[in-house]
């Protein structure tokens, strides 16, 4: 069972970041603070040696943050639509996606979210469209006054991805 624990907490810091992969100065603004591990699904131990590139998907630009010890920590920028992706050798990698619009301006600076995810060791024969679309999604809901997930658009995905993977393994047998 694919298990990704995801939350969004509310905590009492401002931060300021200077993001990899934007151009100059004038780009430090007030970001949102991510932080999180990449685990295995297998038995819930750290990947040693992971990555998280994140992209920009308002703008195209990427950067990659590694996660050696299996833990990350970055910064995005406010008013932004981002797609994390999780990777690591011999595991198939994962998406998310992080909503940075709509925040108002207000409780910007109470927002960090914290993201565990599980990535799962390869399988021959999975078919990795499965896997193009981002596994969850994260957005402002102003009914909470936090980030929140989807949940019924990640009940969703998770069928997608337990069913082909229930698949590819059972044509090995």
């Amino acid at each position: 069972h694919l298990a990704i624990l995801f939350f969004a907490t509310m905590l009492s810091t401002f931060s300021f970041a200077q993001m990899d992969g934007f151009d100059s100065p004038s780009d430090r603004i007030a970001a949102l603070e991510v932080k999180g591990v990449i685990l295995k699904l297998e038995d819930g131990k750290k990947i040693k040696r992971a990555q998280v590139t994140v992209e920009n998907k308002l703008n195209g630009k990427s950067f990659t943050q590694d996660a050696k010890s299996g833990k990350y920590k970055l910064s995005i920028q406010y008013d932004q639509l981002y797609e994390l992706n999780y990777a690591a050798d011999g595991y198939h990698t994962k998406k998310i996606e992080v909503d940075t619009r709509n925040i108002p301006y207000d409780k910007q600076s109470k927002l960090k979210m914290d993201i565990e995810v599980d990535l799962f060791k390869r399988i021959k024969g999975f078919d990795e469209k499965v896997l193009f679309a981002p596994i969850s999604k994260a957005l402002f809901k102003p009914n909470t006054n936090n980030l929140g997930w989807d949940t019924d658009y990640y009940r969703k995905r998770l069928a997608e991805i337990d069913a082909e993977r229930a698949r590819a393994l059972d044509a090995q047998s």
